[in-house]
């Protein structure tokens, strides 16, 4: 008789070991961080110098590290099967068009180095979620957690720098040319800043803003149960926040976007599939 070996099922909580953890608790800290990352750069370079290479690249190095504890789990465990979808294979196939393009826009080995990483870490870290939530599903709520956490902190500076906060409050941390400006206008005029929250810049913000409305709105439209009375309100209070957002960023490509994310999910929640 013969048998077929299948991966092992889920872990949970109470079974994970410290690698499982580990590799978790790495990627949460990148999900959650992301949208500090501008603000403790800045200020944690002006006071290391030295240091910026390393404090910028502190998401990378931790995705690398989770990428490594991940490939001892995936093998350990015998459950490379998470990937076998057709999902995988688009990813796999996009970054290998990178790839594949390196000769024709080839501009040196550390341009291009730096390209590939730019291009292919958003891909990389979804893939390590991806097989985090499939290897830990109960685990998906501490992923929304985290989401919602950064998106109000983001939300709510935001709103806090259009209406009492100074539009250049972030000089006092070291933003400035030689940095990150501390906020932009519309045409060089006063009177339509355009402010960063704790992102990059203006156009970042509103890129952010519109996926924490789409995923609001997915939640409250589409969500895997009925919510509760308050979910229901700190999901009006972030959405309001988002929208603030995004209008103060002034970002164009961002509100055509956050058009096209609310008719998909418009569609998807009312439609026929």
């Amino acid at each position: 008789m013969t048998t077929k070996k299948h991966a092992k099922s889920p872990m949970t909580a109470d079974r994970m070991g410290w690698l499982d953890k580990l590799y978790v608790g790495l990627l949460l800290v990148i999900f959650g961080g992301i949208v500090l990352h501008a603000p403790l750069s800045v200020g944690l370079a002006v006071l290391f110098p030295a240091q910026d290479l390393f404090i910028k690249s502190w998401k990378e190095i931790a995705m690398g590290v989770a990428g490594l504890l991940l490939v001892v789990i995936l093998t350990r465990r015998a459950a490379w099967r998470i990937f076998a979808s057709r999902l995988f294979t688009a990813l796999v196939a996009l970054a290998a068009l990178n790839i594949v393009l390196i000769p024709v826009y080839f501009s040196g080995i550390e341009a291009t180095f730096a390209g590939l990483l730019i291009n292919l870490r958003y891909l990389f870290f979804f893939v390590l979620v991806y097989a985090a939530v499939r290897l830990y599903p109960q685990l998906y709520k501490a992923f929304i957690t985290t989401f919602i956490a950064g998106a109000a902190l983001v939300v709510g500076f935001a709103v806090l720098q259009t209406t009492v906060l100074p539009h250049d409050i972030l000089k006092h941390i070291g933003y400035g040319p030689e940095t990150i400006v501390p906020y932009l206008t519309v045409d060089e005029n006063m009177d339509y800043v355009r402010i960063n929250s704790t992102l990059r810049g203006p156009n970042p913000l509103g890129a952010y803003a519109l996926i924490v409305i789409a995923v609001l709105l997915a939640a409250w439209f589409k969500g895997p149960r009925k919510l509760q009375r308050w979910e229901l309100w700190g999901i009006v209070l972030v959405g309001a926040g988002a929208t603030i957002a995004l209008l103060a960023s002034y970002s164009r490509s961002a509100a055509l976007g956050a058009a096209i994310a609310i008719g998909i999910v418009m569609m998807v929640a009312f439609g026929r599939k």
